[in-house]
């Protein structure tokens, strides 16, 4: 199993989440509280998704890199022209 890196931040979104389920479950009888199983699942998703985000956003970082070496390339091989 691969253990994903779930920042600070996003632990402390879904352990508030967490709470407020718990505390609905006490309040409405038709809610069933997170068990340990749950609630390591929903860490594991939260840690899925922001993964997600971070390798596109590194991708895309990337790609505006490239196109910005491009664009000086371009502008280079402009000026030796003239």
């Amino acid at each position: 199993m691969t253990h994903l890196i779930e920042p600070i931040g996003i632990v402390q979104i879904v352990e508030d989440y967490i709470r407020s389920e718990l505390g609905s479950c006490e309040k409405y009888e038709n809610r069933t509280p997170l068990d340990y199983s749950g609630t390591y699942s929903l860490h594991e998703l939260a840690a899925t998704i922001y993964a997600a985000g971070f390798h596109d956003g590194a991708r895309s970082a990337s790609e505006r890199e490239r196109q910005a070496s491009r664009r000086l390339e371009q502008a280079a091989t402009t000026k030796e022209d003239e």
